[in-house]
């Protein structure tokens, strides 16, 4: 299925710029997982490991907890239009069709991230 190389691609869990870099480079998504298998692309075991995840299995998982894959071709045009709007975007719920504010989350934020995080959502809200 098309995507499927991308969503795995996408749990590795690189910047998105140097994914895209290695997507220009090497030709494909395919083509990076298949470097970072047999560890010419230099990543994490663990990001190493999330990577042979089929994305069978990883759709399930994320459709469990109501979260839906959006691939670039899939998102609002307000959003897809951005120059740097993101390949694959993992929403829970209803994107808005009208232009927006988000608060984009970091997998180790740090307590003053933390603080920040709580008083612009709050502004926003």
């Amino acid at each position: 299925m098309k995507g499927d190389d991308d969503l795995r691609l996408a749990f590795v869990g690189m910047h998105p710029t140097r994914r895209r870099t290695l997507i220009d480079r090497y030709g494909s998504p395919k083509a990076v997982l298949d470097r970072i298998k047999r560890r010419v692309e230099d990543v994490p075991d663990h990001a190493r490991l999330a990577a042979e995840v089929p994305a069978a299995e990883r759709r399930h998982q994320l459709s469990s907890h109501g979260i839906q894959v959006l691939p670039k071709e899939g998102l609002p045009g307000h959003l897809a239009e951005l120059p740097d709007s993101p390949d694959i975007l993992f929403a829970r719920g209803q994107l808005p069709s009208q232009p927006g504010v988000a608060v984009v989350g970091s997998r180790k934020a740090s307590a003053y991230g933390l603080r920040l995080a709580e008083q612009f959502g709050a502004a926003i809200a």
